[in-house]
């Protein structure tokens, strides 16, 4: 609804999503507000003709159709579930298309797969309602979260990311100790519709199993499953069965407003997937007052997910008492001791030197190469690159060279070559994005350039500054950017990030009205400089942004 509403001035609108429920709840909500028509384009039906074009992400997003569309057709895009703006689908339609404006909405902005959907935009978010505001102004209903310990051993994937669907059956299956613990919990508390998440189709079936014969009337739901995702949700609904087990099929784009329950059946290491399944609980209902959320947690990676993700104020020192001013009104947080000196010594266990090679190794067998500076930013633990970033000495993102060469056993360049030039860009200091904006004009494909004339300045200023909303960074309105003419942009280039890049080093000087890089030729003209300092240029920006950002927030 406020996609329509806010949709309204625009002719024509295009809304993407991934689910076919997500289309018509859509459909429904823009001809109600725009009394418009509207058309489907979807692996049934493939029309442009609507006013408003509900598009499936899965059909619209293959090439062979966007080929075919005009680019500039739509005005006014709307990207449901955006935190899937990150796969190959949505980025396809995403670059294809021209509108006005783009708009994307989510209710889990998290890193999906270590992927920052900020990035995407730029870090320009108009609006957002966090977890407690939503809960206190009784948009959501508060939670009882339950942290129950789990003695079941995950020891031989603890400091996975991730961890497979194997690794995890490898644990949960046919593991009736576990399966009883979970009964026994579900049974203290009082549910008439729950939601089980599981780990796979057998995990499902095992669990439903189990439920019927201790006398809980319970389903497993998954693709190729005996009962159908719409009868068994119409059953749940109509009280004919009370748990409805599944494996990721009802974590998103579903409105199951009766749940009052939800069963964390799976170790939940991603911040967006535990966020998704404790929003299945959480819509309002009639004569719903909370949700009950039993999450069994052993000891894996990321096993403290809740009090790092929950309004809680407790995971920085993984300790209690809850904070007051910080928990929302009528919810309540249960967790057993013994979880928290699980944390604890989780936490004590390694290093943050230890952690910071741990994620470079995992993300470059993840990416198939030695990772970028960016590679890094996109892919790396938030919790260890937060650490990492406030750590000055280990902090590896200010001599990435010298790090490479040390973990790939190379032999470190002395300080005058040209890895003393990264580092410097490196390490500058940055209250503004200035410098990297000059530097990117000495950037020309695969090699550097010499000298910059005066116009080069100014004409990568402004194509630094014309992407997305990073004008803002001018500290100007977007109409006084417009306005700002060349000469007054030189001034500011020559007299901030020019003078200052010529006080610090002795790589930068200004000749016979050129702004020069003091280099040899044959380190300008290697390709592989000239990516690490396009490399360090978008690293050190994005990672500005975030910062800028996360300050805003709070």
């Amino acid at each position: 609804y406020l996609a329509a509403f806010d949709s309204v001035p625009f002719k024509k609108v295009l809304f993407v999503a991934h689910r076919k429920e997500i289309l018509e709840q859509a459909k429904q909500a823009f001809e109600n507000v725009r009394h418009c028509s509207t058309s489907f384009f979807n692996a049934d039906e493939k029309s442009l003709s609507g006013s408003v074009v509900l598009a499936s992400v899965q059909t619209l997003g293959k090439p062979e159709f966007l080929k075919d569309i005009d680019p500039s057709l739509f005005d006014y895009i709307v990207v449901d579930e955006f935190h899937h703006a990150v796969n190959s689908m949505y980025l396809n339609i995403i670059e294809h298309f021209k509108p006005i404006f783009l708009l994307g909405l989510t209710a889990t902005p998290e890193r999906m797969d270590g992927r920052s959907i900020y990035a995407l935009c730029d870090y320009n978010v108009p609006y957002e309602i966090d977890l407690r505001t939503a809960i206190n102004r009784e948009i959501l209903v508060p939670f009882h979260y339950y942290g129950i310990y789990d003695d079941s051993d995950f020891s031989n994937y603890k400091y996975k990311s991730v961890m497979s669907t194997a690794d995890i059956d490898q644990v949960v299956l046919n593991n009736k100790k576990r399966t009883t613990l979970i009964l026994e919990h579900y049974n203290k508390y009082i549910s008439k519709k729950a939601l089980g998440f599981c780990s796979s189709k057998e995990h499902a079936r095992q669990m439903a199993e189990a439920f019927n014969l201790a006398g809980v009337p319970s389903v497993a739901v998954y693709s190729g499953s005996d009962e159908g995702r719409e009868e068994a949700l119409e059953k749940l609904r109509s009280g004919k069965i009370k748990v409805l087990f599944s494996v990721d099929m009802f974590n998103e784009g579903m409105d199951i407003k009766e749940v009052d329950m939800v069963l964390f059946l799976r170790p939940t290491q991603s911040s967006t997937v535990f966020l998704q399944q404790l929003g299945r609980g959480l819509r309002t209902a009639p004569n719903k007052q909370f949700v009950t959320v039993l999450d069994f947690i052993g000891n894996y990676k990321n096993s403290d997910l809740a009090l790092k993700l929950l309004p809680t104020n407790t995971g920085r020192d993984i300790g209690f008492p809850i904070d007051p001013t910080i928990f929302p009104e009528g919810c309540v947080m249960d967790v057993d001791l013994r979880l928290i000196d699980l944390f604890k010594t989780m936490h004590r266990s390694v290093s943050l030197s230890e952690r910071i090679d741990q994620e470079y190794t995992r993300i470059k067998d993840l990416v198939g190469h030695i990772p970028s500076r960016m590679d890094l930013f996109t892919y790396m633990d938030e919790e260890t690159y937060l650490l990492m970033v406030k750590n000055t000495k280990l902090n590896i993102m200010r001599d990435y060279e010298g790090y490479i060469q040390q973990r790939e056993g190379k032999k470190i360049e002395d300080e005058y070559s040209i890895h003393r030039f990264i580092k410097m860009c490196e390490q500058t200091s940055m209250s503004k994005t200035y410098k990297m904006a000059v530097l990117s004009a000495f950037i020309d494909g695969e090699h550097l350039k010499e000298k910059v004339s005066e116009t080069d300045l100014v004409e990568a200023w402004k194509d630094f500054y014309g992407k997305g909303t990073f004008w803002k960074d001018l500290d100007m309105s977007y109409g006084e950017y417009l306005k700002t003419s060349d000469r007054k942009f030189l001034s500011k280039i020559k007299a901030m990030p020019c003078k200052f890049l010529m006080s610090k080093n002795d790589y930068f000087y200004w000749e016979n009205g050129y702004f020069c890089l003091n280099l040899k030729k044959e380190d300008r003209e290697d390709p592989k400089i000239a990516q690490a300092l396009k490399d360090v240029i978008v690293y050190r920006t994005y990672d500005y942004f975030k910062r800028r950002y996360d300050e805003e927030k709070c």
